[in-house]
């Protein structure tokens, strides 16, 4: 799958690139007992939690989010090459 993600990417077929196809085959651990010792820092939050109210926030707020303009590539739609719109289309 990684071989073909980096086909597709040097085609100009696929969005996704080599920070992508790195971090679907990489496992990791973020560590944050430092943040938590030197700021007292305490979640409030499962990654489970925080996943959900950022689904939720996306799927209430998906028509104006879709429409913003002059925001930073973290803040919009990634566009979609054409490897994944066939996948989208297959699904």
């Amino acid at each position: 799958m990684i071989f073909a993600m980096k086909v597709c990417f040097a085609l100009h077929i696929s969005p996704l690139g080599p920070y992508q196809y790195k971090m679907i085959s990489s496992s990791f651990v973020f560590d944050t007992s430092k943040i938590k010792e030197k700021l007292n820092f305490t979640p409030t939050l499962s990654n489970e939690e925080m996943l959900y109210k950022a689904y939720m926030y996306y799927h209430n707020n998906r028509e104006e989010i879709e429409h913003r303009t002059d925001v930073s590539a973290h803040k919009k739609n990634a566009s979609m090459g054409l490897a994944i719109k066939i996948l989208k289309w297959l699904m």
